[in-house]
């Protein structure tokens, strides 16, 4: 039996065929809206509201200050030290440990303050949709425990843990009932500074938005994220995202990745999804799952481990079994 990253492998392969067979399905598609989505979000002027609202060293700074402190990480990629606009200096976002689980980062950087020794931050920023097949605040506590152990690879002496950075692990997760925060930190239970303490290292922050907002949205952080990734057509988002982003005054770049995100409408890609499910049986990604769903079936691996291999839902494996069923019976 061919072990699970074996399979995994096998099936990123897979997948990938078949994402290009939806790409040709679908136009311009979900995968590219995700794409453009997490590039818009790695930039300075953006990602800054976000830290500003949700991270408490934050709060009561101003947006320039914000984004100064955000991604100033030496990489082969041009990137302007102590800048409030820009593109993010990345830290790598593959992290491969041995006999451990691939992960790729959306993003990886660093909160530092050149003024302020005691914000020295790892962030990571994730993007997700809440249809998954597991707990989301499980798979934050992991990263947010990886963040923390590859610091070891760079701390060397006997007092390394005594340097380790603290991580804020920031996800986005699109497709919730409504909007809404929640806050995750380690607490000292037997003191009244519960989370002023040495230990609280990690701090998952999940924020749930609705697909599509249906009322005026008065929380800045929510009507911030509503008018990126609500369905909309152009001028009305341009005009929206005026009030927090000012074009005119950042560079050329940020204003491209923008009007490349509008083009793609959430609407459009969630009807197109839907279509594309119907017909992915015979092409893309449906038929690529299906393959794989066929072959982890007859090897006699479990639904659980299927599930988690394949990526898809109790309820998605079973029309797979009911397609195959009826393929045999034919």
């Amino acid at each position: 039996m061919e072990s699970k990253d074996e399979v995994s492998m096998n099936t990123d392969m897979e997948r990938t065929q078949g994402n290009e067979k939806v790409h040709t399905l679908l136009g311009t598609g979900r995968l590219n809206y995700d794409t453009e989505a997490k590039q818009f979000f790695s930039y300075k002027e953006v990602l800054c509201h976000i830290i500003k609202e949700v991270v408490p060293e934050f709060r009561d700074k101003d947006l320039a200050y914000v984004a100064q402190c955000i991604g100033n990480v030496e990489t082969d990629a041009v990137v302007e030290m102590n800048s409030s606009s820009g593109v993010i200096g990345a830290l790598n976002n593959e992290s491969n440990p041995i006999d451990e689980k691939k992960i790729f980062y959306d993003i990886k950087t660093t909160l530092k303050a050149e003024d302020n020794e005691e914000i020295d931050f790892i962030l990571n920023f994730e993007m997700q949709n809440n249809s998954t097949n597991y707990k989301i605040e499980s798979r934050g506590v992991y990263y947010c425990s990886r963040l923390i152990s590859e610091q070891l690879k760079s701390l060397r002496d006997e007092s390394c843990y005594s340097r380790l950075r603290k991580v804020y692990s920031i996800w986005v997760v699109r497709g919730n009932s409504e909007d809404v925060i929640n806050d995750y930190a380690l607490a000292d239970k037997c003191n009244d500074n519960a989370y002023e303490h040495d230990a609280n290292l990690i701090e998952l922050i999940i924020i749930r938005i609705t697909d599509q907002s249906k009322e005026v949205v008065k929380n800045k952080l929510f009507d911030f994220l509503h008018i990126i990734l609500d369905s909309m057509d152009t001028e009305t988002r341009r005009n929206k995202i005026g009030k927090y982003i000012d074009f005119s005054q950042a560079i050329e770049n940020i204003e491209r990745s923008f009007e490349s995100m509008c083009t793609l409408g959430q609407s459009y890609i969630n009807e197109g999804l839907k279509k594309g499910i119907e017909k992915g049986i015979e092409e893309g990604v449906a038929s690529a799952n299906l393959k794989v769903v066929k072959n982890l079936l007859s090897k006699g691996y479990k639904d659980e481990e299927i599930m988690d291999i394949v990526s898809i839902t109790e309820s998605e494996l079973k029309e797979y079994k009911n397609i195959l069923k009826k393929k045999e019976e034919n």
